[in-house]
Parts: structure tokens; sequence; C-alpha cells
């Protein structure tokens, strides 16, 4: 949730488990909910849907909160929410932690030599 829409995953969580006490209060629980039922949704073509085909993506994400609704997983006011609402991604990648060399030396180490073992020298 992070790395695509900026959400915590534990205010999501928050936001998800707990009842809308306002209709004020539905909106950001509503943006989540399509959020993470969009990435449920990506998982079958990630770097499409995730890249170039967001707009599929979001056609998708709509048309299965309209089944949600209609097969009564979810309520119909939560639908109406969550459709006003465009999927708006994080304009960049979050920063990756900055590694120590000395930290990844050995792992280093053990990839360098399976990538040996398992491409021998070519011979001219």
């Amino acid at each position: 949730m992070r790395a695509w829409f900026g959400v915590d995953l534990a205010e999501a969580n928050r936001l998800l488990s707990e009842p809308a006490a306002s209709p004020a209060e539905n909106a950001p629980r509503a943006q989540v909910y399509k959020q993470a039922l969009s990435l449920l949704i990506a998982q079958r073509r990630p770097s499409y849907y995730l890249n170039a085909g967001r707009a599929d993506l979001e056609r998708l994400t709509n048309g299965y909160l309209r089944a949600l609704a209609a097969a009564g997983v979810i309520d119909p006011a939560s639908r109406d929410a969550a459709l006003k609402l465009p999927l708006a991604f994080t304009p960049e990648s979050p920063a990756l932690p900055a590694g120590s060399f000395v930290e990844r030396k050995a792992v280093d180490a053990v990839r360098t030599e399976l990538m040996i073992r398992a491409w021998p020298a070519r011979r001219l």
C-alpha cells in the first residue's frame, strides 16, 4: 500500500476494520478499500496494471466494486463513495533503505559464486 498509494498499512487496517461513524469518515475508508481491491486485481498482470494500464485497472476495480455491492459484500454507500474517488498513485517510488557494504559482503560473495557455477565459461 505504501509503495503504490503512499498509505501506511497499519492505517489502512485501522480504516478497514472500524465502521465509519459518519459519511465524512466513509471517504478515507472507501479510498483505502478501493486501493486494496485494486492491488488484489493487479496481481494478475502487475507490470501492466501498475504501470501503463492504470486506467484499465481503475475500470476493472470499479466493475468489481459494483459486483461486490450487488452480491451484498459491501454496502451501496461504500460502493458509491469508492466509485467517486480515483485511484491516486504516488508520484515516485519510496526510497530504498541504504544498505551497508560490509553487511552485504557475504551475501554478495555467495551470489557471485552461484552465478559462476550456474553459467560455465564459454569455450571459444
